[in-house]
């Protein structure tokens, strides 16, 4: 079995952290490092796994920085802000941070807690949301309980009363947690795992001492055997589809974002370097890889070239102050999007087609009536059902995932076609919206969880304007719903990676299990 990083985890009760980069520079005496100080009190809490403490400090190298953060937003039970002149300016909380915190405390209760480091105008300043621009709601953070008034921020205390006040804040988010009853974590999706692994190991203990129970399962040696080979190939495709949308979200999305301030304001020059590194990086992560692709008959060379043309005109676009190189960095990689992503679906639901989880769950469901008449006790006997009924829950998630997903990328794809910036948007929209209704439709529907209520939120909002003569509110409603989309649909591929990933763990007992049963029957 192949090796792959896990996705990152939240308990529960999961406190996202918002906070200006500026404010936090590790040159910064340690004292005025506010980020960090925070953590140390909050430390107890995140070890004894009462609360998820999370920042984007916490995204590991090459990740998709904007949508796990946006998926991170969206699983929040609280949050604390870390408020400053620099966090007041900053465009990014302005437009993708505060706006779903704001909107998660008008609609679920969400706690938020501003912790005031410099004097600052955070009393004067208003935040729309939902939408950052247009609201319709507004509010001030001094609605929310400071954690200490304006006037008196931290910079302006000496190092036991910022201690008291970071203090406060944990006890605040304590009795939060207590109040909600949440318990520390048990993960359902890891004692699935567990379960399995535990029946697995069994198994192989029963077939090297029984000759009856070895017998029964040689007639499954093949479906053994295919599901080992299929977990590795699923992943595979996986891992290049991940790559593929983490170019999308965090290259593609936020080139294009530019083309119309480049090359005139300085800053979006600034903003161009994120891409850019981006990309190298995304580029120098399949060529370590394709000899993997390679053996999975993926085309990787076409793949390779396209990337780093891109790459290219990018820099040259940097270098030259050339708007027209820029768009055709930017349309060389949609090219490769409008292709590649949609091919490794496919290839991820033949696979997963394959996948023969139902027949392991048909081999093992044999054998518990088997175990008395070998000996074995009740509480391992039971062990055995739970690996079934973990094994049979492993394989549900996966096929609801898979669906999921599926649809997902056939609106993306629906999407990709829709040029927002073209005078034909409008007729465009309006000739695809209805295929584009029924592909989300089905995934919302009577889903009562938060995201789909939010969805479905946004797709009336740009039902609608459609229906309207707005042009400019269509367009406004489109982005704002193809957002939302993109977000979701980077939740089910964290999920459905985190699955991969716990497959492969059920994959080492069953390469153990094969390796018994190919002894012995090559005795």
């Amino acid at each position: 079995m192949t090796g792959n990083t896990v996705a990152p985890k939240l308990s529960p009760y999961s406190i996202f952290i918002s906070y200006a980069h500026k404010d936090y520079d590790e040159r910064m005496d340690e004292s005025k490092r506010w980020h960090e100080q925070l953590l140390v009190h909050l430390a107890i809490l995140a070890r004894q796994n009462q609360v998820c403490v999370w920042s984007d400090k916490d995204i590991p190298l090459g990740e998709n920085w904007h949508a796990l953060i946006q998926a991170t937003l969206s699983a929040a039970k609280a949050a604390v802000l870390i408020v400053g002149p620099e966090f007041l300016r900053s465009d990014y909380i302005m437009k993708y941070e505060l706006p779903v915190l704001l909107q998660k405390a008008h609609e679920e209760a969400l706690p938020i807690v501003p912790i005031v480091v410099r004097f600052c105008t955070v009393g004067e300043t208003v935040f729309n949301y939902p939408d950052p621009q247009h609201g319709p709601h507004q509010t001030s953070l001094t609605t929310f309980q400071l954690a200490n008034p304006p006037d008196k921020p931290l910079n302006s205390m000496q190092q036991f009363e910022q201690d008291r006040v970071f203090l406060k804040v944990a006890q605040h988010l304590l009795g939060l947690v207590g109040s909600n009853g949440v318990k520390p974590n048990v993960d359902a999706p890891e004692s699935q795992v567990q379960a399995v692994n535990n029946a697995l190991n069994l198994l192989r203990t029963l077939i090297r001492e029984n000759a009856e129970v070895r017998d029964a399962l040689r007639i499954f040696h093949t479906d053994f055997e295919a599901t080992s080979a299929q977990v590795d190939l699923l992943s595979t495709y996986k891992d290049l589809h991940d790559l593929l949308h983490t170019l999308q979200f965090q290259c593609c999305d936020l080139m294009a974002a530019e083309l119309p301030h480049f090359p005139q304001d300085d800053d979006s020059r600034d903003r161009l370097i994120s891409p850019e590194l981006t990309l190298q990086q995304t580029i120098d992560a399949i060529r370590e890889q394709q000899p993997r692709w390679t053996e999975v008959n993926i085309e990787t060379e076409w793949l390779l070239a396209q990337l780093e043309m891109s790459l290219a005109k990018l820099q040259e676009s940097l270098v030259a102050s050339d708007r027209g190189l820029l768009s055709r960095a930017v349309s060389i990689l949609s090219r490769v999007l409008n292709r590649y992503p949609a091919q490794l679906n496919a290839r991820l639901l033949e696979v997963a087609r394959g996948l023969r989880l139902a027949r392991l769950v048909s081999a093992m469901t044999d054998i518990p009536r088997r175990l008395g008449e070998v000996g074995v006790g009740e509480t391992e006997a039971q062990q055995f059902v739970d690996g079934i009924s973990g094994l049979a829950g492993l394989d549900v998630r996966l096929r609801e995932l898979l669906y999921e997903h599926d649809h997902w990328q056939m609106a993306d794809g629906e999407m990709r076609l829709l040029q927002v910036s073209s005078d034909d948007f409008f007729e465009d929209l309006r000739a695809s919206w209805p295929g584009l209704t029924v592909l989300t439709k089905v995934l919302y529907h009577e889903n009562p969880k938060p995201w789909a209520a939010r969805f479905k939120a946004d797709s009336e909002r740009l039902d609608a304007a459609i229906a309207g003569t707005s042009i400019s509110a269509v367009r406004e409603c489109f982005r704002r719903y193809r957002r939302a989309a993109g977000i979701r649909f980077f939740e089910v591929d964290v999920e459905l990676k985190r699955l991969c990933n716990e497959l492969q763990q059920v994959g080492a007992p069953l390469d153990r299990l094969l390796s018994v049963l190919d002894r012995d029957g090559k005795g």
